[in-house]
């Protein structure tokens, strides 16, 4: 797990990572951070504070559409899809019960795309729900965005089988 360190419960970044540490959801990595495993994606989470308040940074991993077709996508598509794919992420935070708005930052790599979120809350418990509903959501977004007509590979393929009720 973790090194022995001494803990301030009066630390907000050290209250969250308590709070990690004995969530369901939660497995902790060598990396003194948490795996999410709760979509298809790889989700990583750190304990953090903000003004004072516990707070998870979130960073999810998803594939540029060109990554999960077996066809060549080309260029307009993909910065389209990935245009629509941060605008409908704007509105993340009507997934939560304990924030009216939340900063979504997008990375664009040619193998990876990068979203990270930071949340910071109060009421762990509501904190918890609302890690597993943004990484939910940004499932939830990826999958709307799959374009028809394109024979898919990796997460896309099992997100439309999931949809469909298919598995193979």
């Amino acid at each position: 797990m973790f090194p022995e360190r001494s803990r301030d419960m009066d630390d907000p970044a050290d209250v969250a990572r308590d709070a990690l540490a004995t969530a369901p959801i939660a497995v902790p990595t060598e990396a003194e951070s948490f795996s999410l495993e709760v979509t298809v994606f790889t989700i990583s989470v750190e304990p953090s504070h903000v003004d004072g308040l516990p707070a998870f940074d979130l960073r999810i991993l998803v594939p540029p559409l060109a990554m999960v077709t077996e066809e060549s996508i080309p260029t307009v598509v993909e910065d389209e899809w990935f245009r629509t794919f941060e605008l409908r992420l704007a509105d993340i935070a009507g997934a939560t019960r304990g924030h009216r708005s939340l900063e979504v930052h997008t990375d664009r790599g040619p193998a990876m795309i990068a979203v990270d979120i930071t949340l910071a809350d109060t009421n762990l418990d509501r904190a918890l729900d609302d890690i597993t509903a943004v990484a939910e959501y940004v499932e939830g977004t990826y999958a709307e965005g799959i374009i028809p007509g394109y024979s898919y590979t990796d997460v896309a393929r099992t997100l439309r089988e999931r949809a469909t009720g298919s598995s193979g």
